[in-house]
């Protein structure tokens, strides 16, 4: 099929089953914009002649413990609902596992949703990690106030809030001898990709292409880069976003040594100069790695706590090369940020 009948028939079921009203654009962009998009990305299901079910695949580059790989992520997956229950989206799901394999594709991973989710562990993906949402200022007054009153959550909020950026603020005063800019494009170069893709984790491979792709031509967002550098040597940045008053954080880095509490401080610190009084969330973040302790000790809070109670997204991951098994299966070692998700390219 060609380009654009495939995104017209994926626009057809998608807006069908979930309402919504996703453009031809937006799928053109999404999955043919990509640099690294795969021969087949769209995998369909027939019922006689008529189109039952779709799924789409992603693909990127990744490292894992500084091996290149060639992985996809499993995204825009639609059953009709006259379907449904006939094990389509099973069909569909094993054909895209043979078809990728084919490809030279290492692992396929995803973020399902919980309609999703058991249909993937039926087919032999495996639950490999949770990622959640870390936020500041505490926003607490909504799930408070009707159980201390009104009064009392307001003070409990403004409190708890004082406390946390008087934290940030009394971080951010300690020395760092670089500078911090703000700039509305990608502003990396090699030197600085060779830093930030020298990492033993599992992460999706950084580059000026990606960068372009994925936030600076992104039609759907408004993106800004922070970054802190010293003798013109990276030391971290953040890239984020603002809608609804709410500063949306999509990609983060630092250089882990004893002054990431300091550099993490400072940038936040600079968000809010720029973002005066907006809430900030970090949108993933790996409830078993070590930047959950750096979160809390920045002040920021878990938004899947037991007071908030927000449902972690869950990572699965389906192991094509059997060489990785052993590496994809710990869930400590998996550092991806939102915007390696699809969503980040997805119609408000």
């Amino acid at each position: 099929m060609k380009e654009k009948e495939i995104c017209d028939i994926a626009c057809d079921i998608f807006n069908n089953v979930f309402s919504s009203k996703s453009s031809y654009l937006s799928f053109r962009y999404k999955h043919y914009r990509n640099p690294y998009k795969l021969t087949s990305l769209l995998f369909i299901e027939k019922v006689e002649n008529d189109i039952a079910g779709i799924n789409f695949f992603l693909a990127a580059k990744c490292i894992c413990e500084s091996q290149e790989l060639y992985v996809a992520q499993s995204c825009d997956s639609a059953v009709l609902e006259q379907y449904r229950g006939k094990g389509i989206f099973t069909s569909i799901i094993q054909n895209a596992q043979k078809e990728l394999q084919s490809q030279g594709v290492d692992f396929l991973f995803g973020f399902p949703n919980s309609n999703s989710y058991p249909g993937f562990i039926k087919l032999g993906w495996r639950h490999e990690a949770d990622f959640c949402r870390f936020f500041l200022p505490i926003d607490l007054y909504a799930s408070l106030k009707y159980k201390i009153g009104k009064k009392c959550a307001r003070i409990v909020h403004s409190l708890l809030n004082k406390i946390i950026l008087f934290r940030i603020n009394r971080l951010a005063k300690k020395t760092f001898h670089g500078t911090i800019s703000t700039h509305d494009r990608c502003p990396f170069v090699k030197k600085d990709f060779d830093i930030i893709n020298n990492c033993n984790k599992i992460m999706i491979k950084r580059s000026t292409d990606y960068y372009i792709w994925k936030l600076d031509e992104n039609p759907t967002k408004d993106f800004k880069y922070i970054v802190a550098k010293e003798k013109d040597r990276l030391y971290g940045f953040i890239v984020y976003y603002v809608r609804d008053e709410e500063i949306n954080i999509v990609d983060w880095f630092y250089i882990p040594n004893n002054n990431e509490l300091i550099l993490m401080a400072k940038l936040i610190k600079q968000l809010f100069n720029i973002n005066k009084g907006k809430k900030i969330n970090f949108l993933l973040i790996n409830t078993k790695s070590k930047e959950v302790q750096l979160m809390k000790r920045l002040g920021f809070w878990n938004a899947s706590n037991k007071i908030l109670k927000h449902k972690p997204s869950l990572l699965v991951v389906y192991c094509i090369n059997s060489a990785l098994e052993s590496k994809l299966h710990a869930p400590e070692n998996w550092l991806l940020r939102y915007i390696d998700t699809d969503t980040i390219l997805n119609e408000v």
